[in-house]
C-alpha cells in the first residue's frame, strides 16, 4: 500500500497566515504605549494572556509562512527598515500588485514545544 504525503489547502494556510497577522496588530494595538492610563487599574493576567495569544500567533505564523515559501505562495525580500533588519525572515506576497514586506522572528522552540506544533497548527486551521 503506497503511503500519501498529507495534502495542504493553500488557501487556508493563506488565510490563516493573514488571520494572525491580525491576532498579532490586535494585541499590539490594545497594549497601553505609556502602561496603564490613570484611574484605571492594572490586570496582570489580563496583560499576560494577550501576549501568550499574541506570542502563539506569532510564532505559528511563522511555521505557516515556512510552509507558504515552499508551496510559492510568499516570497522572501529584501529587508529595508531597522525592524526588518532584526528579523529572522522577511517575506512578501509576490501576486500582490503594491507588496507589503512582513517581518518575521522564528520561536524558540524546544523539543516539548516542538511536538505539539502540528496539533497548534491544525487547531488554528479549524478556528
Amino acid at each position: 500500500m503506497e503511503k500519501r504525503a498529507p495534502t495542504l489547502d493553500l488557501q487556508s494556510l493563506r488565510a490563516l497566515f493573514d488571520r494572525l497577522g491580525e491576532v498579532e496588530a490586535e494585541v499590539a494595538e490594545s497594549a497601553p504605549a505609556g502602561g496603564v492610563p490613570a484611574g484605571e487599574s492594572a490586570d496582570p493576567g489580563e496583560g499576560r494572556g494577550s501576549a501568550l495569544r499574541a506570542d502563539r500567533a506569532r510564532e505559528l505564523r511563522y511555521f505557516v509562512a515556512l510552509l507558504l515559501l515552499r508551496k510559492r505562495m510568499l516570497r522572501i525580500c529584501d529587508p529595508k527598515t531597522p525592524e526588518q533588519e532584526r528579523a529572522d525572515l522577511v517575506v512578501i506576497d509576490p501576486k500582490a500588485e503594491q507588496p507589503e514586506p512582513i517581518a518575521l522572528f522564528a520561536p524558540e522552540l524546544d523539543t516539548d514545544r516542538l511536538a505539539g506544533l502540528k496539533d497548534e497548527l491544525v487547531a488554528a486551521l479549524e478556528e
